[in-house]
This record gives C-alpha cells, sequence and structure tokens, in this order.
C-alpha cells in the first residue's frame, strides 16, 4: 500500500528526483516504509519526544547517547512535531461543567493498553515453563493484576489467531483455518465488526503499532499507525550484492536468478548448516552483532513494503529495531495524551492503544546482552522435555504433518547431532529474545505508570501472545500443534480499582524480587479461557454496546467476559462460558470427518485432542502436566483414572464423554454460522 502511494506521487515530486540524479534516494523512498508520514505522526528515530523530555533507550543496550554519531533532528522537524501536537490536542480551555461531565464520562469507558508478543509460550517466571526465564517487567505487571494461568489460542497460528479474537469467532465459526485457504480475514470481517472497529465506533482514539493484526485487516481501521506489521527482522543481507543490483535494475539491465538469490536475506552467521538452510526467518538465531563479512549488513522489513538498513558500529550505536522502535511510538503516544491540555474533547476521547511486538517469534535475533543473561555453561533443559515422547503420540498420523519435525531434526545435525547442546543454543535465543521483550514491555508500563492518575488509574492493561511455541518437546519445533506447549498463553488484565486497590507502580527493586517473593501473593485464575473471550471482556469492562453487528449476517460474539474472574474467585463467579478452553490447528478441512477439523477441548485436569481423520489423545494434565502419556493409547478396560471428584472413570468412558461434548459443541456453532451464510 505505502508502494502504491508514493508511485502516486505528484509529479513535481519525481521530477524533482529526476533532475537532482538521485536515483538511488528515490528508489529507496519507494521502498520505505513510513507509517508515522501517512498518518501525519513524524517519527523521532533519536531521542528527542514531543513533550521536550527524553525517550529512554530502547536499543537494549547499554544506555549511551547516540548524539555523537547520529545527528539529532532538526529544528524545523521539532517544530513539526509540535504543531502535530497542537493539532491532536487543541489548547482549548473548557468550562468547568464541560470538564466535570466529560470526566464522568471517562470513568465511564476507561482506556486500554494492549500489549501482545508473537510466539510467546510458558518461559515467563512465575509460569513455570521454564525455570530460569527472565522476565521481570511481566512478573511485575502480575502484582497489580489477575494472571490466567490456563488461557489458550483458539487455533495456535498467527494470522488465523489474531483474526480469531479480533473478530470475537473462533476458527470454525468463521471458517478461517488455514492463510492458504478460504475464506480470507477479508471475507470474515465483511460482515464482522472487529474488535478495533468497535472501539471506533463508540468514540475511542485507537492507536496501534506493530504486529497485532498480521496485516489483514486495513490499517485505516486504526486511527493513528506506528510501526509495520509484518515486519520480522532484523536480517542479515549482502549489502554490497543488493548495491550491484540497484544499479543493474537502474540501468535497466536484465536481472538474473543468480541476481534475485544475491539479494536475499540470509540465516544468522552463527547458524551452522543445515538448520540454516531453513532460510532467513526459520533458520536464523543469535545475538545482534557485527557481521564478520565486511559485505553482509543488517536490515529490517519485508519485500511487498521495502527494506531499511540498520546501521551498526556497535553494541551501544546502531538503529533500532521494529519492536525498539514499536515501543518508542507507544511511550510517545502516552506521553503526548500526558500532556495534551485537559479539553472537553479530549476528556470524552478515551484511548485504545495496541503494541505488538513480533520477538520471540524467529529469527530470534536481539542485542548480546540478552544472550549473556543465558550462559550456555549453566542453562538447562526445562522440566517438559522427554526422549521419544513423541512415540504415542497421533500428530504423525495425518497427511501432512508440518515443517515442525524437520527443523527439530535439522537443528540436532546441525550441531553435530548433540541432542542437548542443539537444544540448549536454540533455547537460548528464545529465551533471550523473551527477555528483550520483556525489557521493551517494562519501558511502556513505566511510561504508563508515570503519568497521571487521570491516565495510569483510567487504564485497564492487558497482556498476551497469539499462541505459545514447542521448542524441541515431542521432536518438534514450531507451533500449529494441540499440546500444551503451543495453545497456552500468557494472559494478565490489570484493571484498576478491581485486580487491585492501587495502581501505582511497583518499584524498580521489586522487578527481581519474583524469585524469592511468595508466588500466592499474585492473583491467579486457573479456569480455562481462550483468546477469543478477549473481545467481549474488554466491550464489557469499558461500558460498550454488545452489539457487534455490521449487517443481517453478522455472528454474535463466541466467547465470554471474563470480568466475573476478575471481581470474584471463581467458585463463586458468574462464568457463563464453557468449562473447556476450545484449540484448532490450520489444516484443509476433512469432507469424509463428522468434523473435518483437528480440536482440542483443555478442561481443568485433562486435555483431549481429536484429530480430523479420527484418531484421539488423552492427557491428565493434573498429573500429567507435561502430556507425556497418551492415556487413549492404553486399553480402557484394564486402565482406570481419577475424575474430578475422585471417583474411578475408565479411559473409553472419558474418551466418549470428552468426544461427545466436542461434537455437541462445534455442531452447534456450525449449525448458527450456517444459518447466517456467513461463510
Amino acid at each position: 500500500m505505502v508502494r502504491r502511494n508514493l508511485r502516486s506521487a505528484p509529479l513535481v515530486t519525481v521530477l524533482l528526483c529526476l533532475a537532482t540524479g538521485t536515483i538511488a534516494w528515490f528508489a529507496s523512498t519507494i521502498y520505505h516504509d513510513n507509517y508515522d508520514v501517512m498518518m501525519n505522526d513524524p517519527t523521532t528515530s533519536g531521542q528527542m519526544t514531543s513533550g521536550g523530555g527524553t525517550t529512554p533507550n530502547l536499543r537494549g543496550d547499554d544506555d549511551d547517547d547516540p548524539s555523537d554519531w547520529r545527528k539529532k533532528k532538526s529544528n524545523k522537524q521539532e517544530e513539526h512535531q509540535q504543531d502535530q501536537q497542537e493539532q491532536l490536542y487543541p489548547n482549548v480551555t473548557p468550562k468547568q461543567e464541560d470538564q466535570n461531565q466529560a470526566q464522568q464520562e471517562q470513568l465511564k469507558h476507561p482506556n486500554v493498553l494492549f500489549l501482545m508478543c508473537d510466539d510467546l509460550n510458558d518461559y515467563i517466571e512465575t509460569m513455570g515453563g521454564h525455570p530460569q526465564a527472565i522476565t521481570p517487567n511481566i512478573r511485575r505487571l502480575m502484582e497489580t493484576s489477575v494472571t490466567f494461568t490456563q488461557a489458550h489460542a483458539n487455533i495456535p497460528l498467527c494470522k488465523p489467531s489474531r483474526c480469531s479474537f479480533l473478530s470475537g469467532l473462533y476458527p470454525h465459526t468463521s471458517g478461517f483455518l488455514s492463510p492458504d485457504t478460504q475464506p480470507s480475514p477479508i471475507q470474515v470481517f465483511k460482515h464482522q465488526r472487529t474488535l478495533i472497529e468497535h472501539f471506533n465506533k463508540h468514540g475511542y482514539r485507537t492507536m496501534g503499532t506493530g504486529k497485532i493484526d498480521d496485516g489483514f485487516q486495513d490499517r485505516r481501521h486504526w486511527k493513528r499507525v506506528g510501526e509495520r506489521t509484518g515486519d520480522y527482522g532484523p536480517f542479515v543481507y549482502n549489502k554490497t550484492a543488493v548495491s550491484e543490483v540497484e544499479r543493474t535494475i537502474n540501468g535497466t539491465l536484465a536481472v538474473t536468478e543468480e541476481d534475485r538469490r544475491l539479494v536475499q536475506n540470509v540465516a544468522h552467521p552463527f547458524v551452522p548448516a543445515p538448520f540454516r538452510n531453513l532460510g532467513a526467518i526459520r533458520g536464523s538465531f543469535g545475538p545482534l552483532v557485527q557481521h564478520p563479512n565486511k559485505d553482509m549488513s543488517w536490515r529490517t522489513g519485508d519485500y511487498r513494503q521495502g527494506f531499511r538498513e540498520i546501521e551498526f558500529q556497535n553494541a551501544t550505536h546502531r538503529d533500532q529495531t521494529t519492536d525498539e522502535k514499536s515501543a518508542e511510538w507507544a511511550i510517545r503516544q502516552l506521553q503526548l495524551m500526558e500532556n495534551a491540555s485537559s479539553t472537553t474533547e479530549n476528556e470524552e476521547k478515551p484511548f485504545f492503544l495496541g503494541v505488538g511486538l513480533v520477538r520471540p517469534h524467529h529469527p530470534m535475533v536481539v542485542s548480546q546482552k540478552y544472550f549473556d543473561m543465558y550462559p550456555l555453561e549453566t542453562l538447562e533443559l526445562p522440566p517438559s522435555f522427554l526422549e521419544h515422547d513423541v512415540n504415542d503420540t497421533m500428530r504423525q498420523t495425518l497427511e501432512k504433518i508440518g515443517l515442525g519435525p524437520r527443523m527439530y531434526h535439522d537443528l540436532i545435525e546441525s550441531y553435530n547431532f548433540n541432542r542437548k547442546d542443539a537444544l540448549l543454543r536454540y533455547i537460548r535465543a528464545y529465551l533471550a529474545s523473551v527477555t528483550a521483550a520483556d525489557e521493551l514491555l517494562g519501558k511502556v508500563l513505566d511510561a504508563l505508570d508515570a503519568s497521571s492518575s487521570r491516565i495510569k488509574d483510567n487504564t485497564i492493561v492487558v497482556f498476551t501472545s497469539d499462541h505459545g511455541y514447542q521448542v524441541g518437546q515431542k521432536d518438534y519445533l514450531g507451533k500449529n500443534l494441540l499440546w500444551q506447549a503451543t495453545t497456552r498463553v500468557p494472559l494478565v488484565v490489570r484493571v484498576p480499582g478491581v485486580t487491585t486497590t492501587t495502581t501505582t507502580a511497583i518499584s524498580k527493586e521489586s522487578k527481581r524480587a519474583a524469585a524469592s517473593k511468595d508466588e500466592t501473593s499474585l492473583r491467579t485464575c486457573n479456569h480455562p479461557v481462550s483468546l477469543v473471550d478477549l473481545y467481549p471482556t474488554l466491550i464489557d469492562l469499558c461500558g460498550l454496546s454488545k452489539d457487534n453487528s455490521k449487517d443481517d449476517q453478522s455472528l454474535a460474539l463466541d466467547g465470554h467476559s471474563l470480568r466475573p474472574f476478575l471481581e470474584t474467585s471463581a467458585e463463586d463467579n458468574k462464568w457463563t462460558g464453557p468449562d473447556f478452553a476450545l484449540s484448532a490447528i490450520s489444516q484443509e478441512f476433512n469432507p469424509d470427518d463428522e468434523i473435518g477439523i483437528s480440536l482440542a477441548t483443555r478442561y481443568d485436569n485433562w486435555r483431549y485432542i481429536r484429530y480430523k481423520n479420527g484418531k484421539e489423545e488423552l492427557y491428565n494434565t493434573k498429573k500429567d502436566p507435561y502430556e507425556w502419556t497418551n492415556l487413549a493409547m492404553l486399553d480402557g478396560n484394564n486402565t482406570a483414572a481419577s475424575s474430578k471428584d475422585g471417583e474411578e472413570e475408565d479411559i473409553d468412558a472419558l474418551l466418549t464423554k470428552f468426544r461427545t461434548n466436542l461434537f455437541q459443541f462445534v455442531n452447534k456453532r456450525h449449525q448458527v454460522a450456517a444459518s447466517t451464510q456467513v461463510r
């Protein structure tokens, strides 16, 4: 979209480029993404904020003033930014009665700060995924929130998962189960008002940066947009070769296949083959350091929207990554609103600020300092690992088993078939990426906590991920699986005055106190819930209408408000949702099966999986939290398992019960969807 807009720029711009002979500049402009300019929000690549203060160092390195190597923004640009602030927040003094009425309205409709990561599993402090995980800022947020310990993605794949929770529909309801099949998200949203559209309709100032919708939602749905979606960098590329190919293109000479190969991104230089052959995204992990080959450099972006180079001199003198720029942009929005004059117009407009970080999604490339926090010599494999754990599972009986097994075996081969060494190196990169994301989340939370009570004490905070990630368990690397490691996500919800009596920021000294703190001090909810519950929860907490229809083909929201779990204990709440969390995987529909798709239900103490070929898995998660023993493979006549109330139930009876519940739940919703002809 950016590229087309720039190609249709006024003729005078094109003539200016030709007259000055700056073809290289023009080409880079065509391919350079600039959402801030499109949305009338000039970016500050340096450290100056709109309020005249200093933005925290977000490069993830030691604090160091980069002004000695990167020029400060010109006075003209700073003046332009100040003008923009005045346009967004006009300095008008309202009448006192208007102010009072506006403040009452704002209390009815609180702000929302929506934070999320990509591919983040339970490698978080207090969640038990990895005992050495370092996430003090997420832990700090938990201290004033409710943490849902059994929150699950409704489909553990990026685009379908985000389509699901933003539309409020289960994947089997909308029919959008795979990015490669129909219906597309555009068809789904044709009749569904998304979460962002719903907040727009009710007068919210919606602002989004980074990976929230994964590119399928029209970016114009956001009132203000920061960094692009779909940018997974940093990537390594051959800077010299790209320059040569660009000169060839400018000279109108034919571009060969070899030329195209040379300009492709490649894997991190530290990653050996065959794993590096998986490419610049899946086959790449390691620290963001100076490349040993002078012809190679770093860049970020994509082939559709273009790339920008990450100029790298050393750890403290380099350009920002997209995640770092997203965090800085979000902080700037909070500062702009804090510095705004208290006007009737602004008081009546609460905000929805979405911040989507890419990490720990591969390529797992972050600053060296985060890798240093996890020395290989002391790093441990997580307790969920068990050799040959895959042998009693049914995932491999499907026609298409995915890329995960190949990634796993290529990783092991790349490190001389030393399984432990290979997995520790990969897990180290994953943990480093998690900690890097945690630090950026912490700086956004710091900006919120540093704001006045008008903002801080009236802002709901939600933190989650689109799905989890399998880092070698059951001989698999990746996602799109129905086991705990890939469906489980962090879900932390802070509601001022509800989840805590105060939203005062926890002191910096307490950030690393998680290891010694009593975890029982955290408010948790163990009832299974899922991401499809986010939409109804937020509109409930913000006092918005539950009517999400666009037309007569719109479907009602599938999820249920989590408000009862936030206000009371699970034992005496008024939860109206199911007693399980439902997850699907992205695959082609099987017309010969009763349901046609592979699904899992996660109960308090059980996980039941039914694949689209009829194969089943059953795990007693109370006794077997890492899902090592598939009870469905055992003899149901001779094996018994404890039910929730302590009585003995044979496995066949359990399978029948869970299968029946699944069929009834899914088929009922299928009938509703079919009646509207939304698909």
